[in-house]
């Protein structure tokens, strides 16, 4: 695996160790929901990869290229990783709020059903 590669590998993986660790840190909020939306928030804003200007071959953490395009570049262009960046993280709202819309309407008859029997 290349250099890169082990950099995305160890992104990743820390990514992920710090969502669980702000979702262990949380629980003190009463709904899970809450917690696992801003758990996966962060885990989507530290591991979401976008281009780098200039040097599209190459990607970055789309929170890496949008600080330094807007505030280190002189002519910097940081609409494209906030774009991805938006996006990705507005997804993910949509993709926990449809699972937990899933679990609370089967789930909860799944539930139902074994305790009848």
């Amino acid at each position: 695996m290349s250099e890169h590669g082990q950099a995305w590998v160890l992104i990743l993986c820390l990514a992920m160790l710090g969502g669980c660790v702000l979702y262990y840190l949380l629980r003190g909020i009463e709904k899970r929901y809450v917690r696992v939306v801003i758990a996966a928030l962060t885990v989507t804003f530290f591991a979401v990869p976008a281009p780098v200007p200039g040097y599209e071959s190459q990607i970055s953490p789309a929170f890496i290229v949008l600080i330094f395009e807007t505030f280190f570049q002189i002519d910097g262009k940081p609409e494209a990783s906030l774009r991805i960046l938006g996006l990705s993280m507005l997804l993910v709202i949509i993709l926990v709020g449809f699972g937990h819309w899933i679990f609370q309407r089967y789930g909860k008859r799944q539930v139902s059903t074994e305790q009848t029997d």
